[in-house]
């Protein structure tokens, strides 16, 4: 990863975003590792790595707290980490899409903790899939609570179901026919 981020470095890259999905063989050092050589070996990257499912399974791997999990990556130099895995932080929804990502409320009990350690974070949002407006609604608003409460989003990206190749494609075949030609 490290060679990989100096040459994307030699192309311009200032920023990574960074999520590897959810190992429970890779022990916690090595996440450790990977931000402080990336922060030492490639200042000119800014990391922003990790999801909150990433950081939940950190905490599993680790048995360490998720405060604990998160404070050990801000000593190593982490201060970003994006908002993926919120999907639509309606439980009703992401019981059905995103399962294995946890609940809404560990999404937000993440980012809470994080950003009330100092990390700055991003926000996301997925639609055009199984969701209602009022879905749709309940997520904008459990955002802006936070948001409110700790000023740690520094940005929110929606962005649309791509159905082609997933999984979902077979759970939602109707979504997935619909958004088709709006998706590609």
């Amino acid at each position: 990863m490290i060679q990989k981020f100096k040459e994307a470095v030699s192309h311009g890259i200032t920023t990574v975003l960074l999520q590897g999905g959810v190992d429970p063989t890779i022990p916690f050092e090595y996440y450790l590792e990977l931000v402080e050589r990336t922060v030492k070996e490639v200042p000119e990257i800014y990391p922003h790595f990790f999801s909150t499912s990433e950081i939940i399974a950190m905490s599993q791997v680790s048995g360490l707290s998720i405060r604990r999990v998160l404070e050990k990556l801000w000593e190593k130099g982490l201060r970003s980490i994006p908002g993926g895995g919120a999907e639509i932080l309606s439980d009703r929804v992401k019981k059905k899409i995103s399962s294995k990502k946890g609940t809404s409320a560990d999404w937000l009990n993440v980012m809470r903790i994080a950003q009330n350690i100092g990390f700055k974070t991003t926000a996301t949002m997925m639609y055009g899939h199984l969701e209602t407006d009022e879905d749709i609604v309940e997520h904008l608003e459990v955002i802006r609570q936070l948001q409110d409460e700790t000023g740690g989003f520094t940005a929110f990206i929606p962005w649309s179901f791509k159905p082609g190749n997933t999984p979902l494609e077979k759970i939602i075949p109707h979504y997935a026919t619909s958004l088709r030609g709006i998706c590609r």
